[in-house]
């Protein structure tokens, strides 16, 4: 089945502690912006060649791990390679390399989309168990919680026969670790346009989902919709335990080269304006919200909220390339040069002043 897809996914941690579910508006307070100092990844010395990384977490040693194609590599927290700790090697068409991991105490739990398993090693590589999932493929493994593992499911709609903007099923979900027990969790909707085509379909996402979990693998943040609202999940309860959004001048929405492609063959409905949040990230004890406004010598404009959904500041971060994680006074983010090939920044920020709120 062909299939046209543009999918953005992400997450991070914090340390969280929370109470009943309220919605609250907030409104703009205060402007941080922050200087930056890029720091290079190297092997022996010399810089470091990655092929295509996808994902970087930091554990709390300071170590950085990065999944490269069919990778897991590690890094000193000065960004010094140290060594491979994972390798996939069941390579299978468009699943080749496919993995998700997450950083637990001392730990690294992985998931192989190929064979359905997770694989359990310590933060030098060393295994330590495997778990063979009975349920089926997810789309993404979100992380650990007690004696059940979380992951992400997308269902889309049946029987696409005219085109139009649909609603698609992200299941937040607990599997057993035996595999065998499955249980939903919380179902968000997201919208996405979809034609039919002689064979399968042509699809655009509408709204993207965005999520962060935290550091106690208990909650998760999540942004579903196109317009500024942030929904926080209670994993254990099954329970919304609060929305919040604030005010925020929209951006207007420009084509890049693939929209101008998929309009020009399948005609969807014009977007009015951008999806008001990009990205969720969570960093010194704070939720760290992407928007889509964005500054040509100030940066990208990142809101700051506590986690009882108080909107704090805005901070502009002026990055080359795309960002992948945040984590202490780093940045980390992805930038392909002009000759094809990725390389990783790394970026440690000189902060301002505390202001008091």
């Amino acid at each position: 089945m062909k299939k046209i897809v543009l999918i953005l996914l992400s997450s991070a941690f914090c340390c969280l502690a929370i109470l009943a579910h309220t919605s609250i508006k907030n409104h703009e307070e205060s402007l941080r912006q922050n200087d930056k100092k890029e720091i290079r990844f190297t092997d022996r010395g010399r810089k470091y060649d990655f092929y295509s990384p996808l994902d970087l977490k930091v554990a709390s040693s300071g170590c950085i791990y990065i999944k490269d194609m069919n990778k897991l590599l590690k890094f000193n927290p000065e960004g010094s390679f140290k060594k491979k700790v994972y390798e996939q090697i069941e390579l299978q068409g468009d699943l080749a390399g496919e993995f998700n991991f997450v950083l637990l105490e001392n730990m690294i739990f992985i998931y192989n989309i190929i064979g359905n398993t997770i694989t359990q090693i310590d933060q030098d590589g060393n295994f330590i168990n495997k778990y063979k999932l009975k349920s089926g493929r997810y789309n993404k493994f979100i992380g650990k919680l007690d004696d059940c593992f979380i992951f992400l499911r997308i269902i889309p709609p049946n029987n696409i026969r005219k085109s139009g903007i649909y609603d698609v099923k992200y299941i937040i979900l607990s599997v057993s670790e035996d595999g065998k027990k499955e249980k939903e969790i919380h179902t968000f909707l997201t919208k996405r346009f979809y034609t039919s085509l002689t064979q399968g379909e042509a699809e655009m996402i509408w709204a993207h989902f965005n999520s962060v979990l935290s550091e106690d693998g208990k909650y998760l943040f999540v942004s579903n919709t196109r317009n500024y609202l942030i929904t926080l999940l209670d994993l254990e309860k099954g329970e919304i335990l609060r929305t919040f959004e604030r005010k925020y001048k929209r951006v207007k929405y420009e084509k890049n080269k693939w929209d101008k492609e998929f309009y020009k063959l399948y005609h969807p409905p014009e977007k009015k304006f951008e999806d008001d949040i990009l990205d969720l990230f969570i960093n010194n004890g704070f939720l760290w919200v992407k928007t889509s406004t964005r500054n040509k010598e100030k940066g990208i404009l990142f809101d700051v909220f506590n986690f009882k959904g108080s909107y704090l500041e805005k901070s502009y971060i002026n990055l080359k390339g795309e960002l992948m994680a945040m984590h202490g006074d780093f940045a980390f983010a992805i930038e392909r040069n002009i000759d094809g090939k990725f390389k990783v920044n790394m970026f440690r920020f000189k902060r301002k002043e505390q202001e008091d709120f």
